[in-house]
């Protein structure tokens, strides 16, 4: 590259070409998350709409393999965005140093508009005044958006990018363009040498009459003005390590420095794109560690594992994985992911229920409500069977009745009372009952209650 880099326009191209490549090492990251947390809401939904223990044990899993992989990759995407954000900015940095540069390089020096001075000079003495102008030549021709660069058709190789070469700020000078003025038509008595230094020494003893003629002319510098390459890495063959001649470069350095040093660190990056999951099958899941974890956990009968690293003890565990997530590559992905996209979900924002495409609840409004409604769901059922399962306690009407709207106050525990769901009711016990005189359980009340049907038997067997 730096043998390329002829001029400051090929540097700029060359630097455009470092930025772009730079902006697009990240995209299939940021894909892939994008990708991981439609995955992740959509299992959360399924996960609570699941009516099996197995579903949502699956998922549960699922969910927190997504978790992990989107907090590692955005960790690590964190520090990778700024180191290629520094050496982004940097370049910017530099292409404006450019466009400075090649402004300069458009600078001509000229007659002043205001003319030379030979007033009150006695006749003998003259100020020569001059000026810059803005000319129509240039060092080079900067690439304007949607044309080809300066070097040409054939990208440049920036991943492995070793050495540069970069105009410096106190350079900028040097692209000024050479300005001549050529006198001629004297009449006699000009020097005869190329080696005069001043303006003084070059027109010494010459004659200038009214036939004399001056004409500028200007060169405009086509060349970079660095001959020294800017190194970035080691070597051509060492692109893991920076050059040694930047170890020490820090915010106080030179830009170009700078800019070197950032280029390395920022082009030493390997993005880690997260496993997106789409393409697993239940013999990976049934390795990896969370999932191996979270399914232990979930499931009664392989709690007793105290360790998941034993290929022992969780020969039953990883089968079960596998055969639940499927052993074919396309059997996980068909099952826990593309059938979800057509999966309706029951939500609710305003009175009433509706069903909704999973797919279409992934914002974070509608997924929050989602799984609260599902949630609430959930919890009626369970409240539900608990109530189905509670033993039912007989009431004695008297105790109901003196506890009736009794203030709170009055509302005592001695009476058989409780302050409950704000207001004062029969305190409900386990089947004991007190009465003042004996205590009676619910077994002694059947025998009680019985008494008579079992006098009747005495008696008939008596007879008989």
């Amino acid at each position: 590259a730096a043998e390329a880099i002829t001029n400051l326009c090929k540097e700029d191209d060359y630097l455009q070409a470092a930025a772009d490549h730079l902006s697009g090492l990240l995209s299939p990251v940021t894909a892939a998350i994008a990708e991981l947390k439609s995955f992740q809401k959509a299992w959360q939904i399924a996960e609570r709409q699941a009516t099996d223990r197995d579903s949502r044990r699956l998922y549960t899993a699922l969910i927190a393999k997504a978790t992990t992989e989107i907090t590692d990759a955005e960790t690590q995407l964190e520090s990778d965005r700024s180191t290629i954000n520094n050496a982004r900015f940097l370049i910017e940095r530099q292409r404006g140093i450019l466009s400075a540069a090649h402004q300069a390089s458009k600078l001509q020096i000229t007659d002043a508009s205001s003319g030379h001075d030979c007033n009150g000079k006695g006749g003998n003495a003259v100020d020569l005044n001059f000026e810059t102008k803005v000319g129509a030549t240039e060092a080079c021709t900067l690439t304007k958006a949607g044309a080809n660069p300066n070097y040409g058709p054939r990208k440049p190789a920036i991943a492995t990018l070793t050495k540069l070469k970069l105009t410096k700020i106190e350079d900028i000078h040097k692209l000024t363009q050479k300005a001549k003025n050529a006198l001629t038509s004297m009449t006699s008595g000009c020097p005869q040498s190329s080696n005069s230094r001043t303006l003084n020494t070059a027109l010494a003893s010459c004659n200038v009459r009214a036939s004399a003629a001056a004409a500028w002319t200007h060169t405009a510098k086509t060349t970079h003005t660095s001959q020294a390459d800017t190194d970035i890495f080691k070597g051509d063959e060492d692109t893991t390590s920076c050059h040694s001649s930047l170890s020490a470069v820090d915010a106080t350095k030179p830009l170009h420095d700078q800019l070197a040093k950032a280029l390395c660190e920022a082009l030493k990056v390997k993005p880690r794109v997260p496993n997106t999951l789409k393409t697993q099958t239940g013999e990976n899941l049934a390795s990896d560690e969370i999932v191996l974890l979270s399914v232990r956990n979930c499931k009664p009968k392989f709690q007793t594992i105290a360790d998941i690293t034993n290929a022992d003890q969780t020969k039953g565990l990883k089968a079960y994985i596998t055969n639940s997530y499927g052993k074919d590559a396309g059997k996980f992905e068909k099952t826990f992911i593309t059938s979800l996209q057509t999966t309706n979900a029951q939500t609710r924002t305003e009175s009433k229920t509706e069903s909704k495409k999973i797919e279409e609840l992934a914002e974070p409004k509608s997924l929050a409500v989602t799984l609260s409604h599902l949630e609430g769901k959930r919890i009626k059922k369970e409240l539900e069977a608990e109530k189905k399962s509670e033993p039912q306690t007989a009431v004695n009407p008297q105790k109901e009745e003196k506890c009736k709207e009794n203030p709170i106050e009055e509302c005592k525990d001695e009476n058989g009372c409780e302050f409950k769901e704000g207001k004062c009711q029969l305190k409900m016990d386990t089947g004991t009952e007190t009465n003042g005189k004996a205590n009676t359980t619910g077994s002694n009340s059947f025998i009680i209650n019985k008494a008579p049907l079992w006098l009747a038997f005495l008696i008939l067997a008596y007879h008989f």
